[in-house]
């Protein structure tokens, strides 16, 4: 048999190794334009919504991986295509998402009001900018799955539900003497009184039932359990409230009058689930649940507040009156107090807030028994 010569056989393995260095480098750069193909796609999803055909072209990418000889490439692009990431151009799957943080203000008062203790575990608070706001609640969270080693990992698609929002104003007034601002701190006594009062009000409007505000309005109280004893009836009404909510999760919050409040974290063990918070806007007997991570809000990062010595007020604390007003017959405010003239000033408090809450997200009872 002949041998072929040394320098002929190396000649021939330097062939098939070009040859087959040939082949890598094409299939490598069959599959670098097919990734920088999908990275296209990938970049103009996000610019705008994904257009008629898209999935045809992501699954015939795919089968061109598969030709080249790489599977996971092809398992990757054909998964990506079953479900669109969270954009701002995809409905109701975070397209009005944005990123914000829980304002000052609302930490500052959530040891003084209910609704600040909810929002404090909303992931949907933001800074209030102007006019009317669209903010979105997640609904429930699609589960995980198990996925065997190598296998595709399913891509999942949340629920965001918007709320609008209509910002309205809370506000409020106090005035003092010059006298009594020079020799004493009544400034900053009456600037923490307001503060306070902003607190009530928000939990006032809040868990009442008309808008704007009220979290309460449409919800239909439940009837409260006649168990005996009182802390059978306890257990069974926050059993009650729980089951009323529409995906109830983590963060679900009771709020109550401070004697019923009392009461229950006397009775219920340490171990219990949820947080009791008190406030005083609730009435005897009144219990209300709410799932935090269904309410949102958008709140002014800090109240606005200001101090005149020349501006006149109508001192009603209750249903104040224009000063002047024209009508059959005129009205007329009375008393009215010229601060300049008598020589007060006027601290007015102002904060700008909205707030909303997914429909079952609220349930309530009247009137416990316990």
């Amino acid at each position: 048999m002949a041998i072929a010569p040394l320098h002929l056989l190396h000649g021939q393995r330097a062939g098939d190794l070009a040859m087959s260095t040939s082949i890598d480098f094409e299939t490598r750069r069959q599959i670098g334009d097919i990734q920088a193909g999908i990275a296209r796609l990938d970049s103009s999803a996000r610019r705008r919504p994904p257009r008629p055909g898209q999935a045809i072209i992501q699954r015939t990418a795919a089968q061109l991986a598969r030709v080249c000889g790489d599977e996971a490439l092809a398992q990757l692009m054909e998964s990506k295509a079953a479900t669109a990431p969270a954009m701002t151009t995809v409905s109701t799957w975070a397209s009005e998402l944005t990123a914000t943080g829980l304002p000052g203000f609302v930490l500052s008062l959530e040891r003084q009001s209910a609704l600040a203790a909810i929002l404090t575990r909303s992931p949907q608070v933001g800074t209030l900018a102007n006019g009317a706001i669209k903010v979105p609640v997640a609904g429930l969270a699609p589960p995980a799955r198990i996925v065997a080693e190598g296998a595709p990992i399913p891509v999942l698609k949340g629920a965001f539900t918007p709320l609008n929002l209509a910002p309205f104003k809370l506000s409020a007034i106090c005035h003092f003497s010059h006298e009594l601002a020079e020799f004493s701190m009544i400034e900053n006594a009456v600037r923490v009184l307001l503060g306070q009062s902003i607190a009530a009000g928000l939990d006032i409007v809040a868990f009442g039932t008309t808008l704007p505000g009220g979290l309460l309005n449409g919800v239909t109280p439940i009837t409260a359990s006649v168990l005996t004893p009182a802390s059978a009836a306890l257990v069974a009404d926050l059993k009650a409230l729980l089951a009323a909510l529409t995906s109830p999760g983590a963060d679900i919050i009771f709020v109550m009058s401070p004697q019923n409040a009392l009461y229950a974290t006397a009775v219920l063990p340490p171990s219990f689930l949820y947080p009791i918070v008190a406030s005083s806007a609730l009435a005897a007997g009144q219990v209300v649940c709410v799932n935090a991570a269904a309410v949102a809000a958008a709140i002014s990062a800090e109240p606005q507040i200001k101090v005149s010595e020349s501006a006149a007020v109508h001192e009603e604390d209750t249903t104040p009156l224009p000063l002047s007003a024209t009508g059959s017959p005129n009205v007329v405010a009375a008393p009215l107090r010229a601060s300049f003239q008598s020589d007060v000033s006027l601290m007015r408090i102002s904060a700008p807030v909205a707030w909303g809450a997914r429909a079952g997200a609220v349930s309530t009872i009247a009137s416990v028994s316990w």
